[in-house]
């Protein structure tokens, strides 16, 4: 089906509450009937948590391998409708297939939200093959939906994820915070980039603008490692929520033993 949700959660109700668990070493794979890659490029709604997410989600981590040759993935959630996300972490790899591989974000891969997303760190890789100039690829989510005009607040953010394309792909419409802005706004606080191969934070597209209200700090990775992060990125809370790691970027505490 072109709308089916896929994920640990197919769907969550506006009112469920997701929380206090890490998905480990799991698998996605999403192609069409035969296996083929270049399928008509139907919106796939995956995430290896939640397909569609209404609710609310706290304390989540997935290391999840995804592959999806179809639209609207994310390594949390595929769309997210979030009344609340708060300490949400993807460490997996996403590999997107063909043209039709697209509209996809290291935690969401469409943004339809007026919430909060507090405490979110994406330290996985994406690797794709889309050439088309709207392909919307970004380390935080790949696209805003087109008609909304909501403005969710990101604070507290770590992207430190990689970007990887194939041979036969272009430096097309990918952002380490978003792929592509359509209407909406979107409001960021506390917000650090540490990879450098995505080119640049965001993209738009046709006159359908939106934009980044907000500051975002780029730091070179290896100066987020062990205490340097506190001097570089002094704005997350190393007391309760964050930790330091000795040779890796900061993490949250809840899911570092």
């Amino acid at each position: 089906s072109e709308w089916t949700g896929l994920g640990l959660f197919a769907a969550t109700g506006y009112y469920s509450t997701v929380k206090n668990f890490s998905l480990v070493d799991s698998y996605f794979e999403l192609k069409d009937l035969n296996g083929n890659n270049n399928n008509a490029g139907y919106i796939a709604n995956l995430g290896s948590i939640a397909g569609y997410h209404h609710g609310y989600m706290n304390n989540v981590y997935s290391n999840a391998t995804i592959v999806s040759n179809r639209r609207m993935v994310g390594g949390i959630m595929g769309y997210s409708q979030s009344r609340g996300v708060t300490n949400v972490w993807y460490d997996g790899d996403m590999t997107l297939l063909s043209n039709h591989g697209r509209e996809a974000g290291g935690i969401i891969g469409v943004m339809n939200s007026a919430n909060t997303f507090e405490n979110i760190l994406f330290t996985g890789k994406i690797t794709f093959d889309a050439t088309v100039d709207y392909a919307g690829i970004g380390g935080l989510f790949g696209i805003t939906e087109t008609s909304s005009t909501v403005s969710p607040l990101f604070k507290n953010v770590v992207i430190a994820g990689e970007l990887a394309k194939s041979q036969w792909a272009n430096d097309l419409a990918k952002g380490s915070v978003v792929g592509l802005l359509f209407k909406s706004t979107v409001r960021v606080e506390n917000l650090y980039v540490t990879n450098e191969t995505w080119g640049t934070t965001h993209n738009t597209y046709g006159s359908n603008v939106g934009k980044i209200d907000g500051s975002i700090t780029t730091v070179a990775e290896q100066n987020l490692y062990g205490d340097a992060a506190k001097t570089n990125a002094p704005n997350l809370d190393y007391t309760s929520i964050w930790v330091t790691r000795d040779g890796k970027v900061p993490a949250l505490k809840v899911f570092v033993k």
